[in-house]
Parts: C-alpha cells; structure tokens; sequence
C-alpha cells in the first residue's frame, strides 16, 4: 500500500532534476527561435524594399522616356535658371541647394573617357517642353456663322529636381544623412501660337476659338477635362521672353508677353502639379522603410554603398550636387542623346543599404 501511494506522488509532479533539464533545453532552443524569426523578418524585409525601390525605378524611368522622347525643347544652363525664376512653385518643394541644370554639348560625347566629355557640363536637374498631345476644338463659329472644328498642338513644361524636404532620411553616423528626393512638376497645357495665328484672317473664329480653350468644358481632353488653357507658346521663339502670349479674358485676343513674373506667368497657375516621384509605401509586416535619392559619397556622416555617386560629374563635386540624379546632353539638335542617371537608396530593418541604380539614354529632337 506504502510503494502505491509513493508512485501516485511521482505521477502527480516534477522532479528538480526534470525541471531544470526543461528550462535547460528552453533556455537553448528560445535564442535560436528568435534568431531564426529575426533573420526571416529582415530577409523578409529586405526583399520587400529591393522589390518596392524597383518598381519606383522603373516607374521613373519610364516617365523620362514618356516626356523626353516627345520633348521639343531642352532648356540648359542660363537659360533653365531664367525660366525657373518664372515658374510659380508656390506650395512645390523647395530645389535642393546647389543644384544645376545640365549644359548641352553639341559636338561632346556621353563616353567617359572621350577627349569631348565635358563632366562640368552634368547637371542634376531637367527642364524641358514637351508635346502633349492634341485638343480637338469641335462647334467653334466662324465669319461665316458656320460651325468649324479646330485641332491644336498642346505643350506643357516639364522640370525634374530634387528636394531636401525628406521626412525619411536615412540614418548615418552618429546623424541623420540629407538624403534627396526627386520632384516632377508639370505646367498647364499650352498651344501651339502658329496655329492660332494661323486664323487671324478670321477674326470671329479666333475669338470664338479662344473663348473656347478658355472654358474647356465640354470639349474632349486628353489632359483633365476642367484645365483651362489661357496661354500659347511660339515655337520659333529664342529667347524666353518672346515665347509666350496670353489669351486675354476682355479682347479673346493673343496679346505678346515681354515681361514675366511668377505672379502672372501662365504656366505657373494653381492648376499646375508637382509630383514626388521618389516614392515607397510600408511594408506589408509594418516596417517603414527611409529612401531617397543616394547621397554624395562624401556626403556627411554617410557611409558609402557600392554605387559611386557622383559618377558623370566632377568627383570633387561638393554635397549635395549632384547626388544619384546625374543628367547629361550631348549631340546636335536635331539629334540630341539625354543620358539619365537614377540611383536610389532604402534603409530599413535589415542591415546595409539597398540600392538600385540605372543609367538610360534616350534620343530626342530638341527643335521645333
């Protein structure tokens, strides 16, 4: 009776032996659980930000090769810094300090070790007009009270920049890195000046037409129906300041404008957009990821990654210009080569950077 009850005892608990042989094995086998989980999350989250940096970059470049393609007019050096200061940016990022727009090499070459290479011709900046279409003006009364249709030319104003207003840094050492993004803005649609003038023998059908493109609704658009046109370019203009007529609202005529400000230039209305183009949402597990553009490799308290930036201007560059946004025009202009160097970064809960960089070239005719 005594060994049964000393048996019951024993199924009833642990021995100190058997308890301290579990926390033996748990306390082996936890680390290496969590080791194993840590490793698959930032393996996880790693291959979460290549994707994500990917798709941007191929959104970006893809967006080059949309509006350089069909450009009509690259604006370099002097001339780009003179449009910029008639560009209402009002609400727009704020250009990152130091930046350049790129001087265009007619007779140099894209190839590095080319003798007509010209590295303090590479800007990190782009501006440029490029076509934008058709719009068809259907319903528009002539001299002859007779209802015509009308098709015009559009153009709008492209400029890629970079910003340092980055909510996502990345974390260097011992301090944040200023780490850029990229900005797209885009004018509202301008028409061609020719083909308007084309119709001043009718002075009826110019004012109705001009009426017209100033309510837009209900004609077709390929760009958002409510955009208003109120301004016209004219393609054999040189200078800026012999580009641009406004479409006045009392005489429904085209009046020339010799003097531009931010305040009345038309291309810079509130109509106008600004786009980050340098974009990555959070990771599926709830990891935020920091990104921009790469930095300078002497860029302060950044420790470089594999790609070298700059890599087209001159290495002594000081930071930020130009950063991962390396732009270069060569050729003449009914031939122009626009080579685009796009390197972005993401930091997150993985170690190192992630990097991506691409370098295109694109051919375009920079003429009317």
């Amino acid at each position: 009776m005594g060994r049964r009850r000393s048996k019951r005892l024993r199924q009833g608990g642990f021995t100190l032996m058997e308890l301290l042989l579990a926390i033996t094995i748990f306390l082996i086998v936890t680390p290496a659980v969590v080791n194993f989980f840590f490793k698959v999350t930032q393996g996880f989250s790693a291959d979460e930000a290549r994707s994500l940096l990917k798709k941007n970059q191929q959104d970006t470049l893809a967006g080059f090769y949309q509006t350089i393609t069909s450009s009509k007019r690259i604006l370099e050096g002097n001339t780009g810094v003179s449009m910029l200061s008639y560009l209402d940016m009002t609400g727009c990022p704020a250009t990152l300090t130091g930046s350049q727009f790129p001087d265009i090499m007619p007779l140099g070459s894209l190839d590095l070790t080319s003798a007509s290479y010209a590295a303090t011709s590479v800007g990190n900046c782009l501006m440029l007009i490029a076509s934008d279409g058709k719009i068809l003006c259907k319903g528009v009364t002539n001299g002859a009270s007779l209802p015509v249709t009308v098709q015009l030319d559009s153009y709008r104003f492209y400029f890629y920049y970079l910003t340092a207003q980055n909510g996502k840094n990345l974390r260097g050492t011992g301090a944040n890195v200023v780490t850029p993004l990229m900005v797209e803005w885009r004018s509202v649609p301008l028409v061609d000046n020719s083909e308007i003038s084309a119709f001043f023998g009718d002075s009826t059908l110019t004012k109705n037409l001009i009426a017209k493109l100033r309510v837009p609704d209900p004609l077709p658009w390929p760009t958002p129906a409510a955009t208003p046109v109120s301004m016209a370019v004219d393609t054999s203009a040189a200078a800026v300041t012999q580009m641009f007529y406004l479409m006045s609202a009392t005489t429904l005529t085209l009046v020339p404008t010799t003097t531009l400000t931010a305040s009345t230039f038309g291309i810079g209305t509130s109509a106008s957009k600004a786009f980050q183009v340098t974009h990555m949402t959070s990771g599926l597990m709830g990891k935020t990821f920091r990104y921009g553009v790469l930095p300078n490799d002497n860029s302060p308290s950044f420790v470089p990654g594999k790609a070298r930036v700059p890599l087209y201007a001159p290495a002594a560059s000081a930071a930020p210009f130009p950063s991962g946004f390396e732009v270069v025009v060569a050729g003449p202009a009914v031939g122009r080569q626009v080579l685009i160097r796009s390197a972005v970064v993401a930091q997150g809960y993985f170690p190192g950077l992630i990097i991506d960089d691409k370098t295109q070239v694109l051919n375009c005719k920079d003429i009317w």
